[in-house]
């Protein structure tokens, strides 16, 4: 059975989502404040002593993003963890940890992309019908947008 697509234009990105999946998007963006936070640090871990889901390179190769879930200290329970964004310079192998406090604790990071050689965009769904959006410029640290998304209640068919 073929597919058909629906395309979203936002912050000068195309997206496509299946059409059985119908997302509407905000224009809402969150204030400036929330996230003014918003830093890239670089960290001593090496990527690949980690556990990594969602793993993608940008189109020239220069960069490599992933997902890892690192255990929450302090819990005593291991399977608790939380999402975390890594991404790797390929040339120098220097790993860096995308933070800010207006990431949700607890709720998942997915769906990473790159919309360009050097912006990234990825979701945080904080339950099954609303997500922010955000996008990322990696080399220079900068967050470039935080959308609102809500899932439709009526699917697309």
């Amino acid at each position: 059975m073929k597919e058909f697509f629906s395309i979203a234009v936002v912050s000068l990105a195309v997206y496509f989502v299946p059409s059985n999946q119908a997302i509407a998007i905000c224009s809402n963006t969150l204030n400036q404040s929330e996230c003014q936070d918003f830093r890239i640090v670089q960290t001593p871990v090496p990527l690949r002593s980690m556990q990594l889901r969602e793993i993608t390179s940008n189109q020239s190769n220069t960069f490599r993003v992933a997902i890892a879930c690192i255990p929450l200290p302090g819990t005593g329970i291991s399977e608790q963890c939380q999402d975390r964004i890594f991404v790797e310079r390929r040339k120098t192998g220097q790993v860096f940890e995308l933070k800010s406090e207006c990431f949700l604790p607890w709720r998942p990071i997915s769906n990473l992309r790159w919309n360009t050689d050097s912006i990234l965009a990825f979701e945080q769904w904080a339950n099954p019908h609303f997500a922010r959006r955000y996008t990322v410029n990696v080399v220079n640290g900068k967050l470039l947008s935080v959308s609102l998304l809500t899932d439709e209640s009526n699917s697309v068919n």
